[in-house]
């Protein structure tokens, strides 16, 4: 104990290498105070992932208050919560599931445990925050419109990546219980132009068809000759008295031993009740000889051309291009196919039209067939194309713009949307096989028509962003079961939504129903699909941009965009950044996982107001 004590005085008083040792503690606790800084951001970027977890928990879980027990919904709750996290060093927990029944809320209780990467060295190795989710019953309706992107470019693993996002928010929108408020969805499908299906009729006019024919002739009256004289002007002698006038075109045929008066026509002068002039020379022709067969046809038309007689009119003009089939007897009407019609020399009348077909070699009419138009607005349309080629092409179940009322939503019922002819011979510019579903409830009809998407067509952007406003359009509403039709604007309680995504550079746009000249200006080999006029809108582009200023005016109305895979296309993500409501509703997603996270952000952000904590 002697020896000991001095010891310790002398260990008092040395103090080498104090410094080193202040300093270590010191930068220990530095190093923890300002890696803290870093923790808890972490912690809070953490907890702010989970509380959007959670929300969409308590919205999807809802529905279920009345129908799953507690066991169950904290099972459910937190599959959801650790779906939508996604992130393993981040461990979150459902601690309790409290319901309400009579008021319909459901509140959801977490606890999030966060590794930490700095303070751990001054012994905490884990940040914990509790959390909390409550949801009533849904306090506004919401009618949300989804306008897919489904162009050629979004063939295989992006078209893949938009069913994938697509999907999830039906879900996350489309809640299961539809009372007291209900939640709405409508997709429509888009490329060169827009697929209405069943309903295109009402929505650009129904195309007019055929018309039946009853009756083909070229003559409405005949008699035998008994003679005809060599002269400077030959003079035909008839069997009884002809009934003809001056100036009737009459048609000769069958006539023995001066055949070359046969199967012409000739404008006559009358000389007596049985003789007439046919005002040509007969002087060189051979000699006339008796013959059962020769006769004198009075023409119905100057022509002496075939005329065609319909049993209602027909809606066809002077130089207007018909197809006709079916008709028996006179079998000369009827055109080889819908590409070699007549051009209708003259009308005589609404029930009447002359084509080009010389009469006298006919048979005689004896029953049916149709005749088609070939013009806008009919079942064919004849048109020139840009490449100076003459097309025949047939309408289509799909709509292009119309050039009234363009960044209107003006009802069908007051201007028709633009027609779509095509080709029927490539996809990329046919109209695209996905039809639109207009607002339901029925996430199977929607997920359905989400799975069975295929890409195809060019792009024309403006046509999707103005059905993606149709569709929640209650002045559209009259064309959808009383079940699809949208509330009026001035509602409440009620929310309208846009969503349109896309991927690409608008470069289709219409004139007269078919794809414009000025379109897929940078694929050469498609311009023989387009017509010989430019649009009379403007370009895809400048029509995209008129709309959204449109829908963004619209009361109760939020607008959506998202692109897809645009990274670099400066003018393209601005284009839809200035059509948002915002530039908060407007996402750039450059990858598959991008584009769900944005999809993820639009249904959170269409939810929130049902979010009563």
């Amino acid at each position: 104990m002697r020896h000991f004590l001095p010891l310790l005085r002398r260990f008092r008083r040395d103090d080498r290498g104090v410094f080193a040792v202040f300093f270590a503690l010191l930068a220990l606790v530095l190093i923890a105070t300002a890696g803290a800084v870093v923790d808890f951001t972490y912690v809070q970027e953490a907890r702010t992932e989970a509380q959007t977890a959670m929300d969409a928990a308590a919205l999807a879980l809802q529905s279920r208050i009345s129908t799953d027990n507690n066991a169950t919904l904290v099972s459910k709750a937190q599959s959801i919560l650790t779906k939508q996290i996604n992130d393993t060093s981040i461990t979150a927990t459902v601690t309790a599931v409290d319901t309400d029944a009579t008021v319909g809320s459901i509140a959801i209780k977490a606890r999030v445990t966060v590794p930490t990467a700095f303070i751990r060295m001054v012994g905490i190795t884990t940040l914990q925050s509790n959390l909390l989710s409550e949801v009533t019953r849904g306090s506004k309706n919401v009618e949300v419109a989804l306008s897919l992107d489904i162009t050629y470019s979004m063939l295989g693993q992006k078209l893949t990546d938009l069913q994938t996002a697509a999907n999830d928010l039906i879900d996350q929108v489309v809640q299961d219980s539809q009372t007291p408020t209900y939640s709405k969805m409508a997709i429509i499908p888009w490329s060169n132009s827009v697929n209405v299906g069943s309903y295109a009729n009402n929505v650009r006019g129904t195309p007019v068809g055929t018309v039946a024919i009853n009756g083909v002739a070229w003559k409405n009256a005949s008699v035998g000759i008994n003679g005809i004289t060599k002269a400077s002007n030959a003079v035909v002698t008839t069997a009884s008295a002809h009934g003809f006038s001056t100036g009737d075109k009459i048609y000769i045929s069958g006539v023995s031993g001066m055949t070359q008066v046969n199967n012409k026509s000739y404008t006559i002068t009358v000389l007596t009740t049985t003789t007439f002039s046919l005002g040509v020379s007969s002087s060189s022709w051979s000699t006339y000889s008796s013959s059962s067969n020769d006769n004198a046809y009075r023409c119905i038309r100057s022509t002496c051309q075939l005329v065609v007689t319909t049993t209602t009119a027909h809606d066809m003009a002077a130089n207007d291009y018909v197809y006709i089939t079916g008709v028996a007897g006179t079998t000369t009407a009827n055109n080889s196919a819908v590409t070699s019609p007549w051009q209708i020399v003259a009308v005589p009348s609404t029930t009447t039209f002359e084509i080009p077909v010389a009469g006298g070699t006919s048979s005689a009419y004896t029953s049916g067939g149709t005749a088609q138009c070939l013009k806008q607005g009919c079942i064919w349309y004849r048109f020139t194309g840009s490449d100076g080629n003459t097309k025949i092409w047939n309408i289509s179940t799909c709509v292009s713009e119309r050039t009234t009322d363009v960044a209107t939503d003006a009802a069908p019922s007051t201007t028709y949307l633009g027609r779509v002819y095509d080709s029927g011979s490539d996809q990329l510019v046919d109209c695209p096989g996905p039809s639109l579903i207009p607002l339901t409830s029925t996430k199977s009809d929607l997920h359905d028509l989400v799975n069975g998407l295929s890409a195809t067509g060019f792009t024309a952007g403006h046509l999707g962003l103005a059905w993606g406003w149709y569709m929640i359009s209650p002045n559209f509403g009259y064309l959808w079961p009383s079940s699809s039709q949208p509330a009026a604007y001035n509602s409440n309680n009620l929310i309208k939504a846009v969503v349109l995504m896309t991927d690409g550079d608008f470069n289709t746009q219409y004139c007269k129903d078919v794809i414009d000249n000025a379109s897929l200006s940078s694929w050469s080999s498609y311009f023989k699909y387009r017509i010989n006029c430019a649009s009379p809108n403007g370009d895809s582009g400048s029509q995209f941009d008129d709309l959204c200023a449109a829908i963004r005016g619209q009361q109760n109305t939020l607008l959506y965009t998202v692109g897809f895979d645009l990274a670099g296309n400066t003018t393209a993500l601005n284009r839809l950044r200035n059509c948002a409501t915002t530039t908060s509703y407007f996402f750039q997603a450059d990858t598959g996982a991008d584009l769900s996270t944005a999809f993820n952000a639009i249904a959170q952000s269409l939810n929130n107001l049902r979010v009563s904590k």
